[in-house]
């Protein structure tokens, strides 16, 4: 029995040519942008507040004062209405207006971050500020309020310790000093600190003991105070020869340190005039991207005018070639149903044919002709069905394709039974083995058969 398949009327270079347009058609109008987005895009993503105050915090160490000020300006201005940020950045520009002997700007400064503190009930940032107002005052001479500050601040900040200590020295108050120090040891400069106190009690043991124990771990500046007060310990005990050997000293030390302070200083203000005119570059930079920006908005006005034009064309020849596939799709399904339609109908004929070739004991006997009907039908039916299963299991026998083809077609259990001249539970067991053979792991033999 020779059967015939029906022909879908389908240009294959056609579809493929228009998905090549409809993916490519987006670039192709985004490119007259590129030169203006590429301008566009010399910077990352912006800086937050939190990013200018870690910045400014870094240069501030560093002492470069004015780009540390200019980030906690560009901080404060996107600080928003984040309290403890903006009581931060007041206190670190209150320590930049105080090297800049800026008193007014100072005392602006450190008052707006006590005002925000107070507000915000932090006992320890509370601490910080006053202890930074004290060392405002100390400065000023105003020795009285700094030291209340300071002891206020003393509970919650242990680094307030070294300022009181050295405001009782100056006032020549040592037993105080030696009472503040006396939970702080570890530091070269509470060293020295109790040293000095030692000197003012005229406790000269005491006071070679700090002064001389440690003192390579001294920096400059600290060994520039040691060997001061090690020529006044000399003195002090009748020994002129080793004090003059310590002023000596002393006087070499200061003048390296004075060196270092010079050539720092140095590069410090050639660090300031550098920024200053790399300032200069990118505010006129700026104001030439400005001018420039008018040019360039005409530019994209005119280019999201052109995308609009295009856009709309896109539109409408996407509407259309989706009209089109629509139409495509459907002839596809009604030319598969009436397929599919056509093979159960050569089914309906073939099943009885089979069934009719029953001898007179009521045997199906199906020959050659007969097996080669049905698997040309089933391949006609279903894709190449036998190819498919041939490649999917080499091991499969011409009779285990018969059989496949027979259950694909699906005929019942009892058709199948009297064609193999067997019981209807050998029938089934014989789809277990086959089940096996194609390495089914998941639902039954019928499933996999009907679903592939």
């Amino acid at each position: 029995m020779h059967t015939q398949k029906p022909t879908i009327h389908r240009s294959e270079w056609h579809g493929k040519a228009r998905r090549q347009i409809r993916e490519t058609l987006p670039l192709l109008l985004l490119l007259p942008l590129l030169p203006f987005f590429s301008c566009r895009q010399g910077t990352d993503r912006p800086l937050t507040a939190d990013d200018y105050f870690r910045q400014g915090q870094a240069l501030h160490r560093e002492h470069y004062l004015l780009r540390a000020a200019d980030c906690y300006h560009q901080a404060a201005r996107l600080a928003g209405r984040d309290s403890m940020l903006h009581a931060r950045l007041s206190l670190e520009l209150g320590r930049i207006n105080r090297f800049k002997l800026q008193g007014r700007a100072e005392d602006s400064c450190l008052d707006n971050a006590l005002r925000i503190a107070r507000g915000l009930h932090d006992s320890v940032l509370l601490a910080e500020v006053r202890h930074e107002k004290a060392r405002s005052l100390i400065a000023r001479g105003k020795h009285g309020t700094a030291k209340a500050l300071l002891q206020r601040a003393l509970p919650q900040r242990p680094e307030a310790r070294k300022d009181l200590a050295r405001l009782f020295l100056a006032e020549r108050q040592a037993d105080s000093a030696l009472a503040v120090l006396s939970a702080e040891t570890a530091s070269p400069a509470c060293r020295l600190m109790r040293a000095e106190a030692f000197l003012m009690l005229d406790r000269y043991d005491s006071a070679r003991y700090y002064l001389e124990k440690d003192s390579a771990q001294l920096s400059l500046r600290e060994r520039v105070q040691a060997c001061r007060d090690l020529a006044r310990l000399e003195e002090a005990t009748g020994h002129p020869g080793r004090a003059l050997a310590e002023m000596k000293r002393h006087a070499d030390l200061r003048d390296s340190l004075a060196a270092d302070h010079r050539e720092e200083l140095q590069e410090k203000i050639s660090s300031s005039d550098e920024y200053r005119l790399q300032r200069e570059r990118a505010e006129r930079a700026e104001r030439e991207r400005d001018a420039g920006q008018v040019m360039f908005y005409r530019v994209l006005s005119a280019a999201l005018a052109l995308i609009g034009l295009l856009l709309t064309l896109f539109i409408r020849n996407k509407r259309r070639e989706a009209h089109l596939e629509r139409r495509l799709r459907q002839q596809e399904l009604e030319a598969t149903r009436r397929k599919l339609e056509y093979y159960r109908s050569l089914n309906a004929i073939t099943i009885p044919i089979l069934c009719g070739r029953r001898n007179e004991q009521g045997a199906l006997h199906l020959g050659d002709d007969d097996w080669e009907a049905v698997t040309r039908n089933t391949d006609a039916c279903f894709d190449r069905f036998t190819e498919r299963l041939r490649a999917h299991c080499p091991l499969l026998t011409e009779e285990d394709v018969r059989f496949c083809c027979l259950v694909k077609m699906e005929l019942p259990l009892a058709v199948l039974a009297d064609i193999y001249h067997i019981a209807k539970g050998s029938i089934s067991r014989r789809k277990m083995r086959l089940k096996e053979k194609l390495g089914v792991s998941d639902g039954s033999f019928d499933e996999f058969i009907a679903g592939f």
